[in-house]
């Protein structure tokens, strides 16, 4: 079985412990539900999973193997809180640049296909953020980590973009996202970041999660 194994991540800023110690390891097929107040490191945690930001220390394997800074790019795909997506690309032309012209989930996307020709700099900022996810959740990388998916998207691109994520079960998913009760409904496995610290809550219901940690 593929695993990702996440350990002693080590990460202060300003002689304040922001990661401390935090270790997990994750199966394919299996979405970690990352849970976490503001300002808890929810997104430092993915960015340094990522090479996106050094960390003390940090030690992760994948399938037996340790992961060089080498290894990342091949290895995960991200999107992250905004936009990155190049304003002069059409989506038929970043459908190319993805290598996603032959998948049919991403080809028969009602909003794919009805925005083909337009220029992303032509969405508006929801669209582009579905469009942005589309492609990094399609990805043929093994590891899809998304740091708050949900946020902005309106209520039926949320389910959407769920049933996208549930039906890639040959993926490993690592998702934060502060839309706690739609992270829930997907989540195999629940952890909770507080005070640098990192704890398994996946035998708690989304109620006792937010009552005991005040979300």
């Amino acid at each position: 079985m593929e695993t990702l194994n996440v350990d002693s991540v080590l990460k202060n800023f300003n002689d304040k412990v922001i990661l401390n110690d935090v270790a997990f390891s994750v199966e394919k097929g299996s979405i970690l539900g990352l849970f976490g107040r503001n300002g808890s490191g929810k997104s430092t945690l993915f960015k340094c999973i990522l090479g996106l930001e050094k960390p003390d220390f940090i030690y992760r394997k994948f399938n037996g193997k340790i992961l060089k800074q080498s290894d990342l790019v091949k290895l995960f795909s991200y999107s992250s809180q905004e936009v990155f997506l190049p304003n002069s690309f059409t989506v038929k032309r970043l459908i190319t640049f993805f290598d996603l012209s032959t998948n049919a989930f991403v080809l028969n996307d009602e909003m794919v296909s009805n925005n083909l020709e337009l220029k992303i700099r032509e969405l508006s900022y929801g669209q582009r953020f579905y469009i942005q996810l589309l492609m990094v959740i399609f990805s043929k990388k093994p590891i899809c980590i998304l740091d708050e998916p949900f946020s902005g998207l309106a209520p039926n691109m949320i389910e959407k973009i769920s049933e996208y994520i549930n039906w890639n079960k040959h993926k490993i998913f690592l998702i934060t996202d502060h839309n706690y009760e739609d992270l829930y409904k997907i989540a195999t496995k629940n952890v909770f970041l507080h005070n640098g610290n990192l704890t398994d809550v996946s035998n708690l219901d989304i109620e006792n999660i937010k009552n005991r940690y005040y979300l």
